[in-house]
């Protein structure tokens, strides 16, 4: 099944691009749940399905980086 996301291009204009960069960073900080101000400047620019996306997407890596730091795991590039 495609993600939805691959249909989404990347943030065009100053605002959209801080709000997804500050959504990012809420994912880190705010394990509890994102603050209402911030799915409100993300509905802005996204879909309800693209907002749950990027929140799956930007758990998943915190998850694989802080595994692979707890496992004091090389990342393996392929080079």
């Amino acid at each position: 099944m495609p993600c939805s996301c691959d249909d989404v291009s990347p943030p065009t204009t100053i605002p959209e691009a801080k709000t997804k960069e500050a959504f990012d960073a809420s994912g880190e900080r705010f394990t509890a749940g994102l603050r209402e101000r911030a799915l409100e400047e993300l509905s802005n620019y996204f879909t309800e399905d693209q907002i749950v996306e990027l929140t799956l997407v930007i758990c998943v890596a915190n998850f694989t980086n802080r595994f692979n730091d707890a496992m004091q795991l090389q990342l393996d590039l392929g080079v």
